[in-house]
């Protein structure tokens, strides 16, 4: 799965910028693939929220799908992504990114 998302995010150059302006450019991206996604700012960490799921019914069966998203938005953003996932009725992306290389270990 780690393998297709960097595929994937070979469809895209690499953003260039501050953190933020790379994590714009690929939340764009996503979006341009039909998802609505959003930032938000906390102390340590950005996260990335997206308002529906691009494989939802993939993901109700086998939801480390999310690990080739995760995967390409961290080769687009060219900095740590951990996925937080929502798997309920109706799965949303929700992803970290590391403003340092720690990123928590909540799963």
């Amino acid at each position: 799965m780690k393998e297709l998302g960097q595929e994937l995010s070979k469809l895209k150059h690499r953003p260039t910028g501050s953190l933020r302006e790379r994590i714009g450019s690929a939340r764009r991206f996503y979006e341009g693939l039909g998802v609505v996604m959003e930032g938000e700012e906390q102390r340590d960490k950005l996260i990335i929220k997206g308002y529906g799921c691009l494989l939802a019914e993939v993901v109700k069966t086998d939801p480390n799908i999310c690990i080739a998203v995760e995967s390409m938005l961290s080769e687009l953003i060219v900095a740590v992504v951990k996925r937080r996932c929502h798997f309920d009725a109706r799965p949303t992306c929700h992803f970290e990114v590391a403003r340092s290389r720690k990123i928590s270990k909540k799963e």
